[in-house]
């Protein structure tokens, strides 16, 4: 049996039929024609240039190509932009640290320490840049150097931060400093470096007859009561607060003592007890007050003006304990007959236990204190 070569033709076998004859490919039989395509060996040579690369290689047709000039085949090759290797035109600039000062560098130790001279990027470590350089500044709060109350005063210093009690004084934050005294006699707070509690005190400018004959307050108003309102008319559109008289009667109620209405001892136990523009304070705290009396004579009024005529004469009928003496009070303070207790506008006990004066006297005045509100 005769066998025909099998021919590749664009990746597909074509079995080519052979007709019988000579086994030699160039002798064929007389009265056979070859057919349309001509001589076969000639076929085949024209077959073989145009056949693709077979399937199953393992060469990809897309990154072959062939040479026009050489028939060889090449792979695709990527195209990269030419680098520059000259590298002696290359300007590194400084380096830091390298233990060298060079140009665009403040220092260079090699080191780089933030609590040493030459801090981060080569700068020289300054006051005021956040970086506490060990033994040469006790401190660096940057920006926040010189803040008052703060943590770093402005030269590095901790000795330097403005604060209450640095004997300067810092309008911005502070009323007054240390040891400071007011017009009117306050104490300065030494914690908070504002004026401390105080209350005022002060002597009518008016004075009364026994029966409080007056016309700054309604006639229905009587007694101690009327004494109060006459304090208070004096004190508004002047001093702050409510405003009691240093005055009692012998009703035995609970409003009859002059310190159980002022309520000092609730209020302000440790309010500073001053004239208006008295310079030094009548006492420091209420137990002084009502124990020892004031240290300064109460002679200034309610506009802080001193009275003409001193000592002057003050109905009181209350002890150094501020309650009620029991002496004659003008029939509790209702009548300008008989007589009353009466006080003098001096230091020591006599400022509120004196004598007695007749109650149709018009020269005795009320001392007038500020304690609870009203």
């Amino acid at each position: 049996m005769r066998r025909c070569p099998l021919i590749p033709l664009l990746g597909t076998l074509l079995v080519l039929a052979c007709k019988p004859g000579d086994e030699t490919s160039g002798s064929s039989d007389s009265g056979t024609s070859a057919g349309p395509t001509g001589d076969l060996e000639t076929s085949e040579t024209e077959t073989l240039t145009e056949t693709e690369t077979d399937p199953g290689s393992t060469t990809d047709p897309e990154t072959t190509t062939t040479d026009a000039t050489t028939g060889s085949d090449s792979e695709d090759e990527t195209e990269f932009p030419e680098t520059d290797t000259d590298t002696d035109t290359t300007d590194a600039g400084p380096m830091c640290p390298n233990g060298i000062v060079e140009e665009g560098e403040e220092c260079d130790d090699g080191i780089l320490d933030d609590n040493g001279p030459c801090v981060s990027g080569c700068l020289n470590n300054i006051c005021g840049d956040g970086k506490v350089w060990l033994g040469v500044e006790a401190c660096d709060a940057g920006p926040q150097n010189g803040a008052y109350a703060g943590t770093c005063g402005e030269d590095c210093t901790t000795e330097s931060i403005p604060k209450c009690g640095d004997g300067v004084l810092q309008e911005e934050y502070e009323a007054c400093e240390h040891f400071d005294t007011n017009q009117d006699g306050v104490l300065c707070d030494p914690e908070q470096c504002s004026w401390g509690d105080f209350r005022y005190v002060f002597v009518t400018s008016l004075s009364f007859t026994g029966d409080l004959a007056t016309e700054l307050v309604d006639e229905d108003i009587t007694g101690v009561a009327r004494a109060d309102a006459i304090c208070q008319a004096l004190a508004v559109n002047r001093l702050p607060g409510s405003y009691y008289a240093w005055l009692s009667d012998n009703n035995n109620l609970p409003t009859s003592d002059a310190a159980t209405r002022i309520g000092g001892a609730q209020d302000s136990p440790t309010a500073t007890y001053v004239m208006p523009q008295g310079g030094e304070p009548v006492a420091l705290n209420w137990n002084q007050l009502v124990t020892a009396g004031p240290q300064q004579a109460i002679i200034r009024d309610e506009s802080g003006e001193p009275l003409d005529d001193l000592p002057a004469w003050v109905w009181t009928n209350t002890g150094t304990d501020g309650h009620s003496l029991g002496q004659p009070s003008c029939d509790n303070w209702t009548l300008a007959n008989s007589v009353g207790s009466s006080g003098l506008t001096q230091t020591g006990t006599s400022w509120t236990d004196h004598s007695n004066n007749f109650c149709n006297a018009d020269f005795v005045h009320l001392y007038c204190i500020q304690g609870v509100e009203k």
